[in-house]
């Protein structure tokens, strides 16, 4: 269910999030009143940068990602076997993080990691 709460999360706009997270404390907030004070101190310290954070790193995510399953699909000599299926380990690994290296943005992965190091 939780990747069906980021979809929504993704899709809904941020207004009626908003709207449902306040009657999630109105029905419940005596109930769980020591999660939702501090569900809502992160949100209050920077729970927006944080949400903004994980949307950047998951944009180089699916970056690396595409870049991998072409990576994969490659047979540069022509032989009818992918290359990946024919270097050794540690040529495979280094050639993967090339591939990590070259699609994802730098500064926006800094960028992330200091919104994500904000909420601890």
């Amino acid at each position: 269910w939780m990747v069906s709460g980021y979809n929504m999360a993704r899709v809904l706009p941020k207004d009626v999030l908003d709207v449902l997270y306040g009657g999630v404390l109105i029905f419940f907030g005596g109930s769980f009143t020591a999660t939702l004070a501090a569900a809502e101190a992160f949100r209050v310290s920077g729970g927006d940068r944080v949400y903004a954070s994980l949307q950047d790193l998951y944009l180089d995510f699916e970056a690396v990602k595409i870049a991998n399953a072409i990576d994969n699909k490659k047979d540069d000599d022509g032989d009818g076997t992918a290359d990946v299926d024919q270097i050794d380990s540690k040529a495979l690994a280094s050639r993967k993080m090339g591939i990590v290296l070259k699609s994802v943005n730098p500064e926006r992965i800094m960028t992330a990691l200091g919104g994500l190091a904000q909420a601890l």
